[in-house]
């Protein structure tokens, strides 16, 4: 009877951290989300002077994006977000763009 009850739990225990483990995105699909995030952020697009259009963004390390027009550059960090509730799933995160530095 004990036996019984301790594999349960172990199995228990086990379906637990899988469950947990399976929500978070595989890598490839996260680095996907943030680069949209990144794209669409209205402090990014916006962000540069007039005239001045998106030519590249480049993944620098992880939480850091270089976006580029052809005269500036724009260093942008991806946050977690702190009003997200702590709960399995998807990473929620902020874009946090810096002002650009241009020539």
């Amino acid at each position: 009877m004990i036996a019984r009850r301790f594999n349960f739990g172990v199995g228990a225990a086990i379906l637990i951290s899988a469950s947990a483990a399976q929500a978070a995105l595989p890598p490839q699909y996260q680095r996907q989300r943030e680069l949209e995030a990144v794209i669409s952020a209205p402090g990014v697009v916006n962000g540069f002077p007039a005239g001045e259009m998106v030519t590249q963004v480049r993944y620098v390390s992880e939480d850091r994006y270089e976006v580029r027009t052809a005269r500036c550059v724009m260093n942008v960090r991806i946050v977690n977000d702190p009003n997200a509730p702590p709960m399995p799933g998807p990473r929620r995160f902020l874009v946090k763009p810096d002002k650009p530095r241009c020539k």
